[in-house]
């Protein structure tokens, strides 16, 4: 169990050495009151509400009711138990009603001095509602032993810490029917969290790649947590145990880029020194650490006591390998307590293809060897600039329609998903435009722009129909080769048929003379 001085509940009512001081919150002139009392009431409800840490550390609880403090919201499912200091019930030993319990509790520094007495089943527990509560009705009067047993991902759990049935007013005298506990923790949650609405402590992760429009082009993707707002005690925040960034690709996948890695973290923390960066690839993964030393963590906390938004990120540049939607998640663990459960974020890209068949529109057969080129903006399309769009892979960014005329251009980004997020217009909407660079054989090259989006792992567009060269009711004269040579023979048959008729008509005009 984690310790907790005796100080709990009643170190804020200006409490002495006294034991009625540490266990009922009364003032000195109550202890008279209190001696051996028996008007102390046997039973007292007992009402924890679990809270985030808020921006500034808060005092000491004094058992009545009070106010949320400002930025901190409640936190369900956390676990409680308690379990009753052996002797201090009604009747016993060291009765927490009678000057023998009184000095015994006295003689208490912290819950560690009682853990060895502490039965092995809790006498009560339950677990925080969705407003963070639990209520525990007619809780009978000892001193006991409250543990968080169980906390949500991200939340550090709360020290140990004593409550005393029953609990003086510290209004006045008399004794509190309602003993209310306010215990806090760090909180590091996610996004999607359903207690905080506002997510003024979620982590996150993001990515950036909007203008990498193919695959074989980089996507950068960072993890933001904020720093654990760690209070045990009034006055500063302290720094956590353990405090890691940890991140697994698929490298077939996401190829990372290890001189890419920067952490951004308080001013004049250094690698090495304040954290490592660790990356190690084994089986076909690549896990990125980053983990901070105990001079580091101290400065995280020194960061978060000057500015209680401050947080800690971490960018990580990958070379996109694969067409899909590729998820990332990233682990921040804050506390040793999270290694096992850790936050976990995450972001996602995609990409996809466009198929489509070139076909005659003599035969409607496919045709192959049409080659074709992707543009990302009209203009470019129009004029064949030489920016088309070269997707990793075996191409080179020119498309051949196959034997059966079918094309499948793969490897271009999502038209509608770009830097993790859905869109549906603005400048990161993307269309893509068709070219056909050469035409399949027989037949004339399609001068038809395409316009086209991928939405999809591979999205089937219309066919792409090509005219057979073919013109009017003949065909063009071949020209080089054989059509040479029988245009020449069919020229010297003619020529050859004029001499004939000359000389025949001249033979003809000697006779008649």
């Amino acid at each position: 169990m984690n310790s907790r001085k005796m100080r709990g509940l009643w170190a804020s009512l200006g409490a002495t050495v006294t034991a009625v001081a540490l266990t009922l919150g009364g003032a000195a002139g109550a202890q008279a009151q209190n001696q051996g009392s028996s008007s102390a009431p046997l039973t007292s409800d007992v009402v924890i509400t679990k809270l985030s840490q808020p921006e500034a550390v808060q005092d000491y609880a004094t058992g009545a009711e009070a106010e949320h403090p400002a930025g901190a919201y409640p936190i369900a499912d956390v676990e409680f138990e308690a379990r009753l200091v052996p002797g201090t019930e009604q009747g016993g030993a060291n009765d927490i009603r009678t000057n023998a319990g009184q000095q015994y509790v006295s003689g208490l520094d912290s819950t560690t001095d009682v853990d060895e007495q502490l039965p092995t089943d809790a006498t009560i527990a339950g677990t925080t509602d969705s407003n963070g509560q639990i209520n525990w009705p007619d809780v009978n009067s000892g001193l006991y032993v409250v543990t968080e047993a169980s906390t949500p991902s991200g939340v550090i759990p709360a020290d140990d810490f004593f409550v005393s049935v029953p609990l003086t007013d510290p209004a006045g005298s008399g004794w509190l029917d309602t003993i209310y506990v306010y215990p806090k923790n760090a909180h590091i949650n996610n996004p999607e969290d359903p207690n905080d609405p506002n997510n003024p402590n979620a982590a996150t992760k993001t990515v950036s790649n909007a203008d990498a429009l193919t695959v074989g082009q980089d996507a950068t993707w960072t993890i933001s947590s904020p720093i654990p707002r760690l209070a045990t005690t009034p006055g500063d925040f302290q720094a956590t145990d353990q405090f890691v960034i940890q991140d697994t690709f698929t490298d077939e996948q996401l190829l990372v880029l290890e001189d890419s890695i920067t952490v951004s973290a308080p001013e004049n923390m250094q690698a090495g020194e304040h954290y490592t960066v660790v990356v190690d690839s084994a089986d076909g993964q690549t896990e990125v650490v980053i983990e901070f030393s105990e001079q580091g963590r101290d400065a995280l906390a020194a960061a978060v006591n000057a500015d209680a938004n401050a947080r800690v990120s971490v960018n990580i540049t990958t070379t996109v390998q694969a067409s899909g939607a590729i998820m990332n998640t990233a682990q921040i663990i804050p506390h040793s307590s999270q290694a096992n459960d850790p936050v976990e974020v995450s972001a996602n890209i995609a990409y996809g293809g466009y198929q489509f068949d070139k076909v005659s529109s003599a035969t409607g057969d496919g045709l192959q060897g049409a080659e074709f080129r992707v543009y990302d903006n009209l203009e470019d399309a129009q004029n064949g600039a030489e920016n088309y769009l070269k997707p990793s892979g075996s191409n080179d960014g020119t498309w051949t329609s196959d034997e059966n005329g079918q094309v499948t251009i793969d490897g271009l980004r999502y038209s509608n998903f770009a830097d993790g997020q859905e869109i549906e217009g603005g400048e990161q909407y993307q269309t893509y435009y068709l070219v056909e660079v050469t035409a399949p054989a027989g037949h004339q090259i399609s001068g038809d722009i395409v316009e086209f989006e991928v939405t999809d792992a591979m999205v089937v567009g219309d066919d792409v129909v090509n005219v057979p060269t073919a013109t009017g009711g003949f065909q063009l004269p071949l020209t080089g080769g054989m059509g040479t040579a029988m245009l020449t023979i069919l020229g010297l048959a003619i020529l050859a048929a004029v001499i004939v008729v000359a000389r025949r008509r001249r033979a003809n005009a000697d006779v008649t003379a």
